[in-house]
């Protein structure tokens, strides 16, 4: 699975959450945006119920390029159908817990396990190494920890490559990606004014 987030993030949400009703695998989108030289500025909606066709923006995406997405993003789910299973068990889980509970400063616990859970289909380690938590008025509104990639990956340097799990509880998503300035804000220019 971790090669769905080599230089890309991928998004999860359930198109038809808060309609009422149960949540399953029916509505649950894989959004992956490319953030890295190759494809920047990709974004593609793959479902992953397979009902529905994948989706590209820009539409005018080459046929070539959205070839080589679909065949890249079929390896991944398709290598491992115990861990694509898992993850998408996971997934549902973790965002059905968002739309159903009333998460709060006091029950942070529950978002972080549901964190750990995640990041053990992305690397053996699920560890998290840190975290950035807002809330409102002791509402969450989301929390964001950082993972280790698998020792293996670690680079010439001995340091290790990290990736990024974002659960917004106020969107009911989850965003997991290598790249924290582009998990939260996209492939958006950014200008900061002094």
């Amino acid at each position: 699975m971790k090669e769905l987030i080599n230089g890309q993030t991928i998004d999860f949400d359930i198109h038809q959450a808060g309609d009422g009703r149960e949540i399953s695998i029916d509505g649950l989108y894989m959004h992956k945006r490319m953030n890295g030289k190759r494809f920047k500025g990709v974004d593609v909606l793959f479902p992953l119920d397979d009902k529905e066709n994948v989706e590209f923006r820009p539409k005018n995406t080459p046929d070539q390029i959205q070839q080589q997405i679909i065949n890249e993003i079929q390896r991944a789910i398709k290598k491992d159908a115990t861990k694509r299973d898992k993850l998408v068990d996971t997934i549902i889980n973790e965002i059905e817990r968002h739309l159903n509970e009333n998460l709060t400063e006091n029950n942070i616990q529950i978002i972080r396990r549901g964190a750990e859970r995640i990041a053990k289909l992305f690397s053996k380690e699920g560890k998290i190494r840190n975290e950035l938590i807002q809330s409102i008025d002791g509402k969450l509104e989301f929390l964001v920890t950082q993972h280790s990639k698998d020792p293996s990956e670690w680079d010439k340097r001995g340091k290790t490559s990290t990736f990024f799990i974002k659960q917004d509880l106020k969107r009911n998503r989850i965003k997991i990606g290598d790249d924290l300035e582009a998990l939260n804000y996209g492939n958006q220019k950014r200008t900061f004014k002094k």
